[in-house]
């Protein structure tokens, strides 16, 4: 997998100076999902029918206006209008910062923020009988309990991409890589690099499909 990571970064390299990507003028959602408090973190279902966001500041939160980040989920109809969103789908919030890092590509497990357990790592949780199981606790090694960080895990369930700040970080906040090995553990987080990290922050990484385009603030 560390092959595979520095072939990821050459064509990262490669494409950003050989293709030029053109985006369309971004459109605000309606108010069923954006609100006065504020949304955040957002990630969409591979089918396209499922937004999840984590929400701040809003009364309804399990935690209260001051309390810890909800996930909230809105669905797409067959008109193509967005759902009313709710924090109330599902098992996965509690007082804590609860948000979705990552989505498998049938649906059927969701990543999670650590915010159950006083361990370290990523939670999932996956449909069983119609219902989504209580979250379990994915253990990454030398990845401190508690310490505030960004996440995204890839469909595969194989590589998890983390932003924060630790002893060898080249800057304020770096972008780190944890990869699962043949027996299914997972390594200590990876810092990418002064390719990719700076003396500043380098925060939201998220990795495309095909796995050649790391994006990230």
């Amino acid at each position: 997998m560390r092959i595979y990571f520095l072939v990821l970064l050459f064509s990262i390299s490669h494409l950003a100076s050989s293709q030029k990507f053109e985006y369309a003028e971004p459109k605000r959602l309606g108010n069923q999902i954006n609100s006065k408090a504020e949304e955040m973190s957002p990630i969409l279902s591979p089918d396209g029918k499922t937004l999840y966001f984590a929400r701040v500041l809003d009364p309804a939160n399990n935690g209260g206006e001051l309390g810890g980040m909800d996930i909230w989920i809105s669905t797409k109809g067959k008109d193509g209008l967005w759902s009313q969103s709710s924090n109330k789908r599902n098992n996965w919030n509690n007082k804590y910062n609860n948000a979705v890092i990552g989505i498998n590509t049938d649906n059927t497990i969701v990543y999670l923020l650590n915010a159950y357990a006083n361990h370290e790592g990523v939670a999932f949780s996956k449909i069983l009988n119609g219902s989504w199981t209580d979250p379990e606790v994915i253990h990454i090694p030398e990845k401190k309990a508690n310490e505030f960080s960004g996440f995204y895990m890839a469909p595969s369930f194989d590589v998890l991409l983390i932003s924060m700040n630790a002893k060898n970080s080249i800057g304020q906040e770096d972008i780190y890589v944890s990869v699962k090995d043949s027996l299914g553990k997972w390594n200590p987080p990876m810092n990418l690099g002064p390719t990719i990290n700076t003396d500043g922050f380098e925060i939201s990484p998220f990795l495309s499909k095909d796995g050649r385009r790391l994006y990230f603030s």
